[in-house]
């Protein structure tokens, strides 16, 4: 996974969007990760659960619980 900056996503946002058909992007501001651009498949698996395991283990950003708790309210707002 790529992480470019939000001015560089800004002003190359069709090459960017070619990007996420092959893997999400990581989005940084200030040198600090701000968001993940993922494409429709991948936003799809997410809402399986299918990614869960692999964001954890690739960033360790949630525990797989959190990370549970959290596509069930997003499946929630769908």
């Amino acid at each position: 996974m790529e992480t470019l900056t939000a001015t560089i996503v800004q002003k190359n946002f069709g090459a960017v969007m070619r990007k996420i058909g092959r893997s999400p992007v990581f989005v940084s501001q200030h040198g600090e990760p701000r968001a993940v651009i993922l494409g429709l498949e991948d936003f799809r698996d997410l809402i399986d659960g299918k990614m869960a395991t692999i964001a954890y283990e690739s960033r360790d950003f949630l525990s797989v619980e959190e990370s549970t708790d959290f596509i069930a309210s997003l499946a929630r707002h769908a």
